[in-house]
């Protein structure tokens, strides 16, 4: 904390100086003379972020993202090891920071849940140990789980090897079983009073990937295989791969809850994909607690999936088979391997952000995956400033409230289709940083009760955890909603989130914190910064997918066809606008239909954490900051477009505009700001002005 606040006060020296000199040439939107300044190192610290930022030489009205962001636009470089740098990016550099320091102390009388954490962390940093105990142990893994084709050739017995049964092994020995399918225990989506179980695609990446065959063939050769023949049974195995990763569905199709949602019981689902023994396979892979008979109902999330993956296994040699699981084990365990064991698999493969972090970032980083409980509790304990959550709360209780008031007068609801939605804002619960079982040790002992992890074998621990990870997940056919704290367990994310299945929104302690929150500051920044963020997450159940979803969390319509049909239009004039929308050099557009979920949230939520604050502010005086003479409003939407101000890679930003469900930072700011009538006002924009247009898309 001591470096923090020097730093802070750092910015406090250097701000006072620039802020004399935008006072000179920005001339303020507003008339905010006659308030005092905050010079608070909360204050100083945000003007001087703020000021860095600005491009004064913009227009508001004709661009407020270049307005906000063009200094931090034009003096960016991001690396070749990163993807964007930001706010976000920022903060979260931030929170790795300390997160090191912290898990780097060791105290052996803490509970439990935080030493967890500390040793996977401690084993994963001594690398020549791992290397010692890796080659062996995974020979003999190897052996258990089948034998691997590709090394032992024509003495491998392809009778005897059974998928169903390997993977039933990779389980007990504590690897991943999902490479074919995943299944999971879960709330039935109709009825969250009640478990089922899911059947979704198995976890696949692309194996579009330059040099991709060398890079399997080298980790064959590695272990003892002939190099000819790793590079001829690696070619058959990436084929099989291709057939697979084909074979899922799209990022926007899974995110359609329609889709999604199929319920088949055991004996439809092994009448229409008869070539495996589904029965078998269920009762091999879960707990002996959960029914499988013919009569029992399966969620197949991906029907097309799993007809694919019926007739692949039906016409794939078992050859085929077992190199693609053997090859698929190896792999799960490179991220544990020393440095030069993993340049000698990558080969010719770019794996830029890798090679350039640390062993400490990517040490941190297998602990956020594998312990995420568990290093949430040593973030809020450690890190986490506790009284922070009473005045966020308040930020939050304000933000439904406007919400609420919002639907009440919407002119465009009918009567019934509003009662729904009031009553799914009451019932809405907002998790502010994390849940209160993170400080009771005796309900961390008792879900740790039955995983150890040594400071000194990393890949026993690895294994420990994965087998436990697994057991949690398939087990929860027992449990009750009481467990579902366990959901929150990445507490240190630089993050925040919605789930619509039990109608919650989540607001991770790593990211209240900064610039996005701070209690010694005016509330015009919290509120643009995080107010905009839980205003955003609030929407997300309103938005085109969250809106399907009750005040308990099923998957039931609740609107009125009429009101539906409103509310389709409106959201086809965003996806409209944001499809129009070009980005960078290679002026692709944005898909206005992927991202619109995340466009309705940015739209409505933004205005109601900005209409939140203007209620709040109706008694109060707020002091300005260093150098920023702009009225509290113009200030909340400054003090949003901030939080976006992102530089991305020009490799990275195809892809992100390709697969991301949100729209890059610019237009998440021009896009929304520009429907808000309140923004135009504030910043007195003309009519017909850029961000004023006449026509606006309005849903809430």
């Amino acid at each position: 904390m001591v470096a923090v606040i020097s730093a802070i006060f750092l910015c406090f020296t250097s701000s006072i100086g620039i802020g004399i000199m935008i006072m000179k040439f920005v001339s303020p939107r507003g008339n905010n003379e006659s308030a005092s300044v905050c010079t608070t190192p909360a204050c100083v610290h945000a003007a001087s972020m703020i000021l860095k930022n600005m491009d004064k030489e913009v227009e508001p009205c004709d661009d407020f993202y270049r307005f906000a962001c063009g200094e931090f636009l034009k003096n960016s470089v991001v690396l070749d090891n990163e993807i964007e740098i930001g706010t976000f990016f920022d903060m979260d550099n931030r929170v790795r920071q300390q997160l090191k320091k912290i898990i780097e102390e060791s105290n052996a009388t803490e509970p439990k849940a935080l030493r967890l954490a500390k040793n996977l962390y401690k084993s994963c940093m001594n690398a020549p140990a791992i290397e010692d105990q890796n080659f062996n142990r995974q020979l003999h893994d190897l052996k258990r789980l089948g034998g691997w084709p590709v090394m032992e050739g024509d003495q491998w017995d392809d009778q005897s090897f059974d998928w169903i049964q390997s993977i039933s092994k990779s389980r007990d020995l504590g690897y991943s079983v999902d490479y074919l399918f995943k299944l999971k225990i879960d709330w039935d989506l109709v009825n969250n009073s009640k478990r089922v179980i899911y059947l979704d695609e198995g976890s696949v990446e692309s194996p579009y990937m330059d040099d991709y065959n060398n890079y399997l063939a080298n980790i064959a050769i590695y272990f003892g295989a002939n190099s000819t023949i790793a590079e001829e049974q690696s070619r058959e195995c990436i084929d099989f791969k291709e057939a697979i990763w084909n074979a899922t569905l799209s990022s926007e199709e899974r995110g359609n809850y329609s889709l999604i949602y199929n319920p088949m019981t055991i004996a439809e689902l092994s009448e229409s994909h008869p070539s495996i023994p589904w029965k078998r396979y269920f009762r091999e892979m879960l707990p002996p607690s959960i029914p499988v008979e013919d009569n029992e109902i399966v969620i197949v999330m991906a029907p097309s999936y799993v007809k694919t993956l019926d007739i692949l296994m039906n016409t794939t040699s078992k050859r085929v088979q077992a190199n693609y699981l053997m090859w698929r084990t190896i792999e799960e365990s490179l991220i544990y391997l020393p440095d030069f064991t993993r340049s000698f698999f990558y080969g010719e493969i770019s794996w830029k952000e890798e090679e350039m972090k640390s062993r400490w970032e990517r040490c941190l980083e297998v602990v956020l995956q594998k312990l995420p409980v568990s290093l949430g509790v040593i973030y809020v304990r450690g890190i986490f400033h506790e009284e922070s959550r009473g005045n966020i709360k308040e930020i939050v209780d304000n933000i439904q409230q406007k919400f609420r008031l919002i639907v009440q007068e919407v002119d465009w609801v009918d009567d019934e289709t509003r009662k729904n939605a009031l009553s799914k804002i009451d019932a809405m619960k907002i998790i502010i940083a994390y849940p209160d079982e993170f400080l009771n040790d005796s309900k961390l002992e008792e879900y740790y009760l039955n995983l150890e992890v040594i400071d000194h074998d990393y890949l026993t621990g690895i294994s420990n955890i994965t087998a436990f990870n697994t057991g949690i997940s398939l087990g929860k056919w027992k449990y009750h909603n009481d467990t579902d704290w366990t959901n929150y367990g990445t507490a240190s994310d630089v993050n925040a989130c919605y789930n619509p299945e039990i109608n919650r929104a989540y607001l991770a302690a790593g990211i209240l914190q900064d610039f996005l929150f701070s209690d010694d500051r005016p509330k015009y920044m919290n509120y643009g910064a995080i107010g905009s963020i839980i205003g955003h997450e609030i929407a997300h159940g309103f938005d085109d997918q969250g809106r399907k979803f009750d005040r308990s969390g099923n998957f039931v319509n609740w609107w009125t066809p009429a009101a539906e049909s409103e509310f389709l239009g409106r959201t086809q004039c965003l996806i409209d606008q944001y499809g129009n929308y070009t980005v960078g050099e290679s002026k692709m557009k944005l898909n206005g239909v992927y991202t619109q979920g995340e466009n309705i949230a940015d739209n409505v939520g933004f205005r109601v954490a900005y209409l939140a604050y203007k209620q709040w502010s109706i008694n109060e005086q707020e002091k300005i900051l260093p150098g920023l003479s702009y009225t509290p409003q113009q200030m909340v939407w400054i003090s949003l477009a901030n939080c976006w101000c992102t530089a991305y890679h020009p490799e990275s930003l195809e892809t992100y505009v390709s697969s991301d469900e949100h729209s890059p930072g610019e237009f998440r700011v021009l896009g929304a700001l520009s429907n808000i009538p309140e923004f135009s006002e504030d910043f007195q924009c003309p009519l017909g002005s850029k961000m004023n247009p006449k026509h606006k898309c309005v849903l809430w």
